[in-house]
């Protein structure tokens, strides 16, 4: 676990000059090399973050380099990404993968800044990444961008913390908004050595309802652990019966109630924004939809994913074995194609 803020904001903290902006870079890198447990990054993320700050740095320097690192200098950078992005429609350094990548690199280095004490807030957390014009179309992400997602998220704050858990749970378990937000934390057991996650999952009539376990890899069982490790860091003093994923109000950590669904939904939609997918398509139910199809990608057998969807008709299971089969195939057939060789000049 990374060192977490405090709740205060000092602004007498020095802040930080373009001069000194190197030198940082290189601890923070240095720093999440060295780092161990569940917020750890893998070595080609580090090495993508490293690249996108240095490109920031870059143009700090050549543009403002006499304004201190803050929100203010954040939104102009952020102006001219997107204005070099529209000028850029078909290059990859600036299409929207790539600028949300720059983006969730500055997240991360904004918030190093803050846990060493040299800005009292991270200037980039509330920059929100671009919207395409063409929304997914199947309502689901691809591994690259569900790993953009999870790794845009400040999780040394405790209210993107609680947001990254509720879209792993949702992209690995296919658990629904309503059963995340009815979940406690007594309500993970562990049976043969496999932790597990009860679910009041629904059916058509009150009487169908019902409490079924959804398995929980080790990862995702320890960065729930993680999380709830990190309210109690904070005071609060969780028991069994405490919401598993509790209402947040900013300085004031886990308030002990339930998440309605409402605010589940607005949570997600602002992480997608913020990851730089369109929201047009892409909500919380498109993130259990993306549970399924990458099940099946990782040919995960019919009924293991009927299960683990809790499907109660396997014509809905169906549904998404389809789409896996239709992305499968696509994939087949862009690796098989064959150039078009270029056309004999005429020796007439």
């Amino acid at each position: 676990m990374g060192t977490h803020r405090t709740s205060s904001h000092d602004e007498s903290l020095p802040g930080l000059r373009c001069s000194a902006a190197d030198h940082w870079l290189v601890r923070y890198v240095d720093d999440q090399t060295n780092m161990t447990g569940a917020e750890r990054l893998s070595p080609r993320t580090i090495a993508t973050y490293q690249h996108k700050i240095q490109l920031f740095l870059h143009w700090w320097k050549s543009y403002h380099p006499e304004q201190p690192l803050t929100k203010d200098l954040a939104t102009i950078y952020q102006a001219w990404l997107k204005a070099e992005q529209n000028a850029s429609e078909q290059s990859e350094r600036f299409s929207t993968r790539s600028y949300g990548l720059y983006l969730s690199g500055m997240r991360r280095w904004g918030a190093y800044l803050v846990t060493q004490q040299i800005l009292p807030s991270n200037p980039f957390r509330s920059i929100q990444g671009p919207k395409r014009m063409n929304s997914h179309a199947s309502g689901f992400l691809h591994r690259t961008q569900v790993d953009q997602l999870l790794q845009s998220f400040d999780r040394t704050y405790l209210i993107e913390h609680r947001d990254y858990v509720i879209c792993l749970l949702m992209l690995k378990t296919g658990a629904r908004e309503t059963e995340l937000c009815q979940a406690v934390v007594g309500d993970r057991r562990i049976y043969k050595g496999q932790v597990e996650l009860y679910l009041n999952s629904k059916g058509k009539k009150k009487e169908d309802h019902k409490r079924e376990p959804v398995p929980l890899t080790p990862a995702v069982a320890n960065d729930v652990q993680a999380y709830l490790n990190h309210r109690k860091r904070l005071g609060e003093p969780l028991t069994e019966n405490s919401p598993l994923l509790a209402t947040i109000r900013e300085g004031r950590g886990a308030q002990n109630g339930h998440m309605q669904d409402h605010e589940m939904r607005r949570r997600i939609k602002l992480a997608l924004q913020r990851a730089g997918f369109p929201h047009q398509g892409l909500t919380g139910l498109a993130l259990r939809h993306t549970a399924a199809i990458q099940a099946f990608l990782d040919d995960i057998p019919f009924e293991a994913v009927q299960a683990l969807m809790r499907h109660a008709d396997k014509r809905t299971t169906k549904i998404f074995e389809q789409q896996a089969n239709g992305i499968r195939n696509r994939r087949t057939r862009r690796r098989t194609k064959k150039p078009r060789l270029p056309k004999l000049a005429s020796t007439a």
